[in-house]
């Protein structure tokens, strides 16, 4: 306990620290929660609700970095290969993502974003299945895909630091398995 005290006093005299060093507000950390719908080359398609956290760092004046990570629920219909629910954990997806982002517009209040990401998101699914004397084998697999994600995003500010971020993107099936579509709305800190 004492231990975790400790790292987050540190971590907010750090933060503390680094801000009044800056000008401007280069650094930003965000949280939000995302609905994704995405079919599978294969056939099937699968509806998926969950949290993302990221962090984006300003390059330029306009140009940025970012990278998230994100643990969803995800259900799978009309491919052999999805698992039941009862099957799987409960956040049985997750999603990393690394990005460039420009921004097309910037105002006091709003800031309105392109970003081109490579995404990588890992299901829960069936690798095989063999049955021999009414026993049924089932193995399952991390299934691993890799894709680029064009996200469209707003930064609306409420105060100086906090924001409210909606966001869609579009991922596209390019060597991978799923073409998805995000919606996402979070908030976001700035410092």
């Amino acid at each position: 306990m004492n231990r975790i005290i400790l790292l987050m006093t540190l971590t907010v005299f750090w933060f503390a620290l680094t801000s009044q060093a800056q000008t401007n507000t280069k650094n930003t950390i965000y949280f939000g929660y995302s609905f994704i719908e995405a079919d599978k080359f294969t056939g099937g398609n699968l509806s998926a609700k969950g949290y993302e956290i990221g962090y984006s760092r300003y390059i330029n004046d306009r140009f940025y970095g970012d990278i998230s990570l994100g643990k969803f629920n995800f259900e799978g219909k009309g491919n052999v290969f999805f698992l039941e629910p009862e099957e799987m954990d409960y956040f049985n997806m997750s999603t990393f993502s690394l990005g460039l982002g420009y921004d097309f517009h910037q105002s006091e209040r709003v800031i309105l974003s392109g970003e081109l990401a490579y995404l990588r998101h890992t299901t829960h699914e069936l690798l095989s299945e063999l049955t021999s004397q009414g026993v049924t084998i089932r193995e399952t697999y991390n299934q691993v895909t890799h894709a680029p994600r064009l996200q469209l995003k707003a930064r609306v500010f409420l105060t100086d630091n906090f924001q409210f971020v909606p966001a869609v993107a579009y991922g596209i099936r390019f060597r991978s398995q799923y073409t998805s579509y995000w919606l996402r709305a979070g908030l976001a800190y700035s410092f």
